[in-house]
């Protein structure tokens, strides 16, 4: 780690590389350069110092210290835990522990979306720059997508020696799965579904045809039908679906898993660091891109203003914007939130609510700039005073832009009222 590295420094770091993302000049030198300069990046750091810090900033785990051989995986949940151990649950040494946290915090994410309906199942390779394991220089993600597009749990293996196990792992049990590879859709993994309370198919090529002549394996377990994309293996008894069903619903799966690679790869975070012991980091801008994929498509789904909703590539800036310009030294932190030093205040055995240091009103350009003012309602006991005009009232709700506490409520919607100028002499 380089010296005095403060959490600020890391925002920035991280905001910088999001819009080197979403911008994609060749190289990061130009974002510094009197000819192609960005603002935004370039007087946020110099450099120097995001060359330095590109080089030694490590992911660190709390589990382990740096010289630590871990043999059992860095995460409190079962489900982390068993992907860290072997397949037989003994205690292997894990490869990938040093991101084993983030994962896991990201696949905790993920838990808290919406499941229902069918499932994709997609694989690809997470290229990185250095040596992981058995000179593997990429890892394999197998991702579980709704068919929404929304990425709903992710894996990282150094191998496919069980890539049945992965998917089992991640297929809620009592749904329909569309392997939406052909490597994926084989008997094993099938019947490997099927003993879990999972139902699968996939397509297996073959000469292509008309819907048509359908096939029962010996077991009864599997059915091979004929169709227009080729020969669809599927297990047999799925809901008594009819073939033009599972074929109309195979391709909406691949669909889904089309729109999640092609969001993916729009706009992808640069490895800037190319020491082979800067692997972590890889993985972290890989599940950084994922999460503002699904960030995107949640606020689409969300989205019910009267003006246009803000494209992939705007979202991603605005993201970029809050995490550069909120950890500037003169800017209260936003995104991500992270409350002032409380004091507690306690009268014997009673306990009031917890109100946080005021922080300085914005400036007018910011306050009335109506884009990513976000209220997040912070936890039972924490709030501060409402800041608009003469409002005495203690508000639970705050602006992640502006960093100040504002009414929501039927009669007393102060959160608006401040960000609109109308509104000035109402105070």
């Amino acid at each position: 780690m380089p010296d005095a590295v403060t959490a600020r420094e890391v925002a920035r770091f991280v905001g910088i590389h999001i819009a080197m993302g979403t911008l994609k000049f060749p190289s990061a030198k130009l974002y510094w350069e009197d000819l192609t300069k960005v603002p935004l990046i370039a007087e946020a750091m110099p450099l120097s110092r995001f060359l330095e810090l590109s080089r030694t900033l490590k992911l660190t785990s709390s589990k382990y210290p740096a010289n630590a051989n871990p043999h059992k995986g860095t995460c409190d949940s079962d489900q982390c835990g068993d992907e860290a151990n072997g397949s037989d649950g003994s205690k292997q040494a894990d490869p990938l522990w040093k991101v084993q946290p983030l994962l896991c915090r990201f696949k905790a994410g993920c838990q808290s979306l919406r499941r229902e309906g069918d499932y994709a199942v997609d694989q690809y390779p997470l290229p990185l720059t250095g040596k992981v394991h058995n000179n593997k220089l990429s890892l394999y993600s197998t991702a579980l997508i709704g068919f929404d597009g929304l990425l709903l749990h992710v894996d990282l293996k150094v191998d496919l020696s069980d890539k049945e196990g992965a998917v089992e792992k991640m297929v809620p049990k009592g749904s329909m799965v569309f392997l939406c590879k052909q490597e994926l859709s084989t008997p094993v993994m099938l019947e490997r579904l099927l003993g879990a309370g999972v139902h699968g198919a996939g397509r297996v090529g073959g000469a292509r045809g008309q819907i048509g002549d359908e096939f029962v394996s010996s077991d009864g377990k599997l059915m091979l039908r004929r169709s227009h994309c080729g020969f669809i293996l599927s297990t047999a008894g799925n809901g008594q679906r009819s073939a033009a069903s599972l074929i109309e619903n195979f391709e909406k799966a691949q669909m889904s898993a089309r729109l999640h690679r092609e969001l993916k790869n729009l706009y992808a975070i640069p490895l800037t660091a190319s020491a082979p012991s800067c692997w972590p980091q890889a993985v972290l801008w890989y599940l950084t891109d994922l999460a503002l994929v699904n960030s995107w498509l949640l606020y689409r789904q969300d989205f019910r203003a009267s003006v246009p909703p803000l494209t992939l590539m705007a979202f991603r800036l605005e993201v970029s914007k809050a995490l550069i310009l909120s950890s500037s030294s003169d800017t209260q932190d936003s995104v991500p939130p992270q409350p002032p030093a409380a004091e507690v205040h306690t009268t014997n055995e009673t306990r009031s609510p917890i109100l946080v240091e005021e922080s300085p009103l914005p400036d007018a350009a910011t306050r009335y700039d109506g884009s990513g003012h976000w209220p997040e309602q912070l936890g039972e006991g924490e709030g501060g005073r409402c800041r608009f005009g003469d409002c005495q009232r203690t508000s639970r709700v705050l602006c992640l832009k502006c960093c100040v506490f504002l009414c929501i409520s039927r009669n007393h919607n102060c959160f608006l009222n401040f960000h609109n100028q109308g509104s000035l002499g109402k105070e």
